[in-house]
């Protein structure tokens, strides 16, 4: 219980902050506890932070296992695999043991220590038979390599760990200020130099100040002690509002925290009051229902702010890392130069390395393809077979019901041997039984006919023998007992029609069932060939049904490899597409980014030469360089400027003389059309003499008459 304790303490503590309980951390699954591992984890080496829901299970456990040996961890399974296994099925004791040891308290700097420095000393186990013996083995040469890399590190690391505690915490603040991650030995060495140098400049500031203060007379007097106190109390009084400011911050942050929680819980017991008031009754399953789709809500907004967080974080470090790069010089552009050569040919070696994994790619296809194409031919034809015996059993069973219609002339036919063994014995009883009754009738009629001759014989020698009958049947008390009697021998005698119409028909029957009989057992003879036939189909029938479903185990098995397969080739070709993607489009950006900077080159190069040479008239016929190129364009902008300047101050003061005159001509315009109308609409003075008339009374004095001329 402690140790739960613990663990759940120490995740509700920064970095972490998952907010839980002893219950909900009880109540979490098996991948939840593996995200709280991998969080953990990804806190002292953020490559190991991914999404278990995303990720092949797996791939995780392998991950957390391989990465906590690392760390030296020593679980109660002294084997690596059943450790897998166990993380694998979600044991929450050896989770909860894990998570103890990894949060114990001071323990995560010398856990980031550790991951910080197997990134770099972790050896690589090769196996021997990848070695050879030849000294100049590229292997070798790679292996000893990065041992003399990795024991250069170790002494540097022991160089950099030895430094005095201030630097060490100025470089340590310097690094949190940044916000990056533990930095190299050459920034350590970049940021001592650039402290080294802070230091140069404010000695020579504080020397200059000093040298100020002792030289000018105004400053003799000055108690210096008692304006170093002010200052100190006024900086003292600004970092304590500035640490008021943020109180002040974050207590209104919270209390905007709480107005929302607050307004939240209102509203949810406005809705409650509301349906209460409306006759709904609200259970606990409606209330944890909408408190499960609000925390549901929250997580998708939470999860929403991270992400868009995330991204305005990495435009800002993209923002400031562009800010913090220098301006490129000459040097830095062979450098880049450089690095664009060596991209090229990693862009060329990865090209042929896709080619080599494609070309792989395509024979294992190719080997599968035809493995799946002869395994489905091979399905094909023993489907084609179970169709056609399928058919064939068909037919038979049609033609069995066919006999079996033909045989059943009168009722259906008995079904089984045991049916028919049962219909004949009861057939044999009843002809048994048939024979006596018609002996025991035989016996009747004779008798029957032995008596009538007797009363024909009486009758004929007394013929008053009925009324004496009758006087004895009176004295005897049994009077009409001979009416009865003649009543019973009519009835006798139409039960012996009846008997005998009984019996011939029971004959019948019985020559029906001996026909039957004696039709079956032909039948039988004929039948049998063909049941025996049928047998053997039946059985090759299982055979071939046996043989089928056993090669359809082997399909689907063959298919679900191949499925499994095609995935994970899909899977890797998807990757490997993603990448190449990737790799073209950035060898088309650093291309197109070459072809700049070469345009800008040859035009640097060709200026320079035209500026070495002295040459005239290169540029357009006329120019020596851009530069006096450009410059003899803006001379020529500027006195067209000039002129369009000059040219609008002339339009602006002949304008109101233009509108004026153009009034004019529009005026005498318009008097000029009404004389043409007048003179078109008037034919008879369009002649010669009412011309002269018109021209005398024009020249006329007034009030002289008008005569006519010849």
């Amino acid at each position: 219980m402690e140790e739960l304790r613990l663990i759940v303490d120490e995740l509700n503590k920064a970095p972490f902050s998952k907010g839980l309980t002893l219950v909900t951390l009880d109540e979490k699954a098996p991948a939840e506890l593996l995200q709280i591992v991998v969080d953990v984890l990804a806190e002292m080496d953020p490559n190991q932070k991914k999404d278990v829901r995303h990720s092949d299970r797996d791939d995780v456990v392998y991950a957390i296992v391989d990465f906590v040996t690392m760390l030296n961890y020593k679980p109660a399974l002294d084997n690596k695999a059943a450790l897998h296994q166990q993380f694998l099925n979600g044991d929450r004791s050896t989770v909860h043991a894990l998570l103890h040891w990894l949060l114990r308290p001071q323990a995560m700097p010398e856990f980031k220590t550790r991951a910080y420095l197997a990134r770099f000393l972790r050896r690589l186990e090769i196996p021997q038979q990848f070695f050879t013996n030849d000294p100049n083995d590229p292997l070798q040469t790679l292996s000893k390599e990065l041992r003399a890399l990795q024991d250069q590190f170790i002494n540097v690391h022991r160089q950099v760990s030895k430094l005095p505690p201030a630097g060490a915490s100025t470089v340590a603040s310097t690094a949190t200020r940044s916000g990056t991650a533990p930095m190299t030995t050459a920034a350590l060495t970049k940021a001592i130099e650039q402290m080294e140098s802070e230091k140069v400049k404010l000695e020579a500031s504080l020397a200059r100040i000093q040298t100020k203060i002792g030289s000018e007379a105004q400053y003799q007097n000055v108690d210096f002690k008692g304006v170093f106190e002010a200052t100190s109390q006024l900086r003292k009084l600004q970092e304590q509002q500035s640490q008021l400011q943020r109180s002040l911050q974050e207590q209104t942050q919270l209390l905007n925290q709480a107005q929302v929680k607050y307004d939240m819980t209102h509203r949810r017991w406005r809705d409650m009051h509301e349906r209460e008031s409306a006759g709904k009754a609200v259970g606990p399953a409606d209330i944890i229902e909408r408190l499960k789709s609000e925390n549901d809500g929250m997580v998708l907004r939470r999860n929403k702010v991270l992400f868009e967080v995330g991204e305005q974080q990495k435009k800002l470090k993209d923002l400031e890392r562009v800010l913090s790069t220098e301006r490129y010089t000459e040097d830095h552009v062979v450098a880049i130069e450089n690095e664009l050569r060596d991209v090229r040919r990693e862009i060329d070696l990865l090209k042929v390395t896709k080619e080599n994994i494609f070309q792989k790619t395509d024979d294992q296809l190719r080997v599968f393809r035809n493995q799946a194409t002869a395994v489905e031919n091979r399905r094909k034809a023993i489907v084609a077979e179970v169709a056609e015996t399928e058919k064939e059993a068909v037919e038979l069973q049609r033609e069995v019901h066919d006999l079996d219609a033909q045989l059943g002339i009168q009722g259906n036919r008995p079904r089984t041997q045991a049916d028919i063994k049962k219909y004949m014995a009861e057939l044999q009883a009843k002809t048994t039984t048939y024979k006596t009754l018609k002996h025991r009738l035989q016996e009747g009629r004779t008798e029957l006919g032995v008596l009538v001759r007797t009363e024909e014989i009486l009758r004929s020698r007394d013929d008053n023998l009925s009324d004496l009958i009758q006087n004895l049947e009176a004295e005897k008390g049994i009077a009409g007992y001979e009416l009865t009697q003649g009543r019973i021998e009519q009835v006798s005698l139409a039960k012996s029609d009846i008997d005998a119409d009984k019996g011939a028909t029971l004959e019948t029957m019985s020559q029906v069932v001996n026909q039957l009989m004696a039709e079956i057992k032909n039948k039988k003879h004929e039948l049998a060939p063909m049941i025996q036939d049928l047998k053997e189909r039946r059985g090759a029938f299982q055979e071939v049904e046996t043989a089928y479903m056993e090669k359809k185990r082997v399909w689907d098995n063959v298919a679900v490899g191949l499925e499994n397969d095609r995935s994970k080739l899909e899977y890797e070709l998807d990757d490997n597409s993603t990448g190449f993607s990737r790799e073209e489009s950035q060898f088309h950006l650093l291309n197109s980014l070459i072809l700049i900077e070469e345009s800008k080159l040859a035009r640097l190069t060709r200026e320079k030469a035209m500026l070495k040479d002295g040459k005239e008239g290169v540029l357009l016929g006329k120019f020596s360089s851009y530069k006096h190129m450009l410059e003899c364009g803006i001379r020529d902008r500027e006195q067209q400027s000039r002129n369009l300047r000059k040219q609008q101050k002339d339009m602006q003061t002949d304008h109101g003389d233009n509108v004026r005159q153009r009034q004019s001509f529009a005026i005498l315009r318009a008097l000029l059309h009404a004389k043409l109308q007048a003179w078109q609409a008037a034919p008879e003075e369009r002649t010669e003499h009412n011309f002269l008339k018109i021209q005398q009374s024009d020249q006329a004095p007034p009030g002289t008459p008008v005569h006519p001329t010849a």
